[in-house]
């Protein structure tokens, strides 16, 4: 989660169950989304007039015994409620001549603006997010403006909401917000937009729904961008927000009359540079006409296709140590999403049955269980033939049969030496300079299944193609 200002407040925090125990303390929140928790003495205190030394220092050197995992802290900080879920403590300071003792606490995510109870679970029906960069690529911006002369009003046409059901029952929505802000020239008035995701549900849902679909669709914009992007906002709207003193009544609420709530956590993916506009794969714009369908079958593939997907993202966003670990991970990915997207078997289910049947009739007893694990999944086709099929729908990038069988022989050798260790295989497997071009191609080809799996046409792919990939394919 992008954090663009410095999170650092003071207040006072205690467990829902003991309200009266309150410690002081200071939440930051850095850049990345990582929540850190520090405050004066330890949750489960030291009773330090006790004579037993050595249960003080096994609780001070966080034994076992000591809790250090707690499920929901609650308080204040500064002018906001909070509530902090899923904290562990991960460094314990404590002086014992003095009595004073500090944690640091680690927090998996935090809600600002509200305090639950210790088992409440919170439950929501829309949650708004936005994302870096996806101004430059939605592309979009206000039209019609307007200026009064002799007033200093801008009137401007909002960009058109772009709504779309969803499988789950949810609706998403693009949608546009425009603002003034500050210049330093009285001559110059500055019109701001910011483009935002909004999810309804029509029935209230626990948070991990909305974040679901909500990191689903954060990776479909690293796919198309082409690079890590992170969300740099996210609020929810409390069905039943407490009541507002009158001074106040106007402030603090959204334009749907709810009160939102701000969501800390960190993301799955990070980098501490914003996105590249030069790494595009399509732009809004290529979609636009038919964003609903594409985003939608996008979000109803992770059904099936979940660790595929997971795959593809852990070896392209800047995760992997090794171009023999991204080529792993990336081969791997493709194998599974053959398996999941095709039932093709090395001879016909009834006749492998049979042949089953036979073999382990014919084998001594006390080879028989072995003999049954070997064969569990014998008729599943090899990872050869499984890549040839992947590129046959794009064998017209891939150069002539000759040079896809070259290809498919390297990608096959060199899974086989990395992951077997046949040194018969050595002097074939990529390595260097090699593996890396390998590595282009083999994620060419999982981005062009990912784009016929959304829906793109032959036509449009090859588009695509031709201005983005080309260079990757020409090595």
């Amino acid at each position: 989660m992008r954090i663009k200002e410095e999170f650092k407040k003071s207040g006072y925090f205690w467990l829902p169950s003991a309200p009266n125990k309150k410690f002081p303390g200071t939440l930051s929140i850095s850049d990345g989304g990582v929540i850190d928790l520090e405050v004066v003495e330890l949750f489960e205190p030291v009773d330090w007039d006790s004579s037993d030394w050595e249960s003080i220092r096994n609780r001070l050197n966080w034994e076992p015994a000591f809790s250090n995992h707690f499920k929901r802290i609650v308080g204040h900080i500064e002018t906001d409620e909070i509530t902090l879920d899923g904290c562990r403590i991960n460094k314990g300071l404590s002086y014992y001549k003095t009595g004073l003792s500090k944690s640091v606490l680690r927090v998996s995510r935090a809600f600002t603006g509200v305090k639950y109870n210790e088992d409440e679970i919170p439950r929501f029906k829309i949650l708004i997010f936005s994302i870096d960069g996806i101004n430059n690529w939605i592309g979009r911006s206000a039209t019609d403006i307007e200026k009064l002369i002799q007033g200093e009003n801008i009137s401007f046409q909002h960009p058109e909401e772009i709504s779309f059901n969803l499988a789950n029952g949810m609706e998403l929505s693009i949608t546009f917000k425009q603002g003034r802000s500050e210049s330093l020239s009285p001559r110059e008035q500055r019109i701001t937009q910011r483009t935002y995701f909004k999810l309804v549900s029509q029935d209230a849902r626990e948070l991990d729904d909305f974040t679901s679909v909500a990191e689903k669709i954060i990776n479909f914009l690293c796919f198309a961008m082409g690079d890590v992007v992170c969300f740099d906002s996210m609020e929810v709207a409390s069905e039943n927000p407490p009541p507002l003193p009158p001074s106040e009544e106007n402030s603090g609420y959204d334009k749907i009359g709810l009160l939102p709530i701000n969501i800390f956590y960190s993301s799955q993916f990070y980098s501490k540079d914003k996105p590249s506009d030069f790494n595009w794969l399509f732009k809004f714009g290529q979609i636009q006409n038919d964003a609903g369908r594409i985003i939608c079958n996008w979000i109803n593939a992770y059904e099936e296709l979940d660790p595929t997907f997971n795959l593809y993202f852990l070896a392209t966003m800047r995760t992997q140590p090794s171009f023999e670990a991204k080529f792993l991970t990336l081969v791997t990915g493709l194998e599974i999403y053959h398996r999941r997207t095709s039932d093709e078997k090395q001879m016909d289910e009834a006749e492998f049955d049979e042949l089953v049947e036979i073999l382990i009739e014919n084998c001594s007893p006390e080879k028989r269980i072995w003999l049954e694990g070997r064969l569990k999944f014998a008729n599943e086709i090899v990872l050869r033939k499984r890549i040839k099929r992947l590129i046959e729908p794009f064998k017209n990038l891939f150069g002539n049969k000759e040079n896809r069988k070259k290809l498919i022989n390297r990608i096959v050798d060199t899974r086989n030496y990395l992951t077997h260790y046949d040194l018969s295989l050595k002097s074939k497997a990529a390595k260097g300079w090699d593996l890396q071009v390998l590595c282009q191609k083999v994620e060419v080809l999982f981005q062009l299944h990912f784009l016929q799996l959304m829906g793109f046409s032959e036509k449009d792919i090859n588009s695509i193609a031709d201005r983005q990939l080309w260079t990757k394919l020409q090595f």
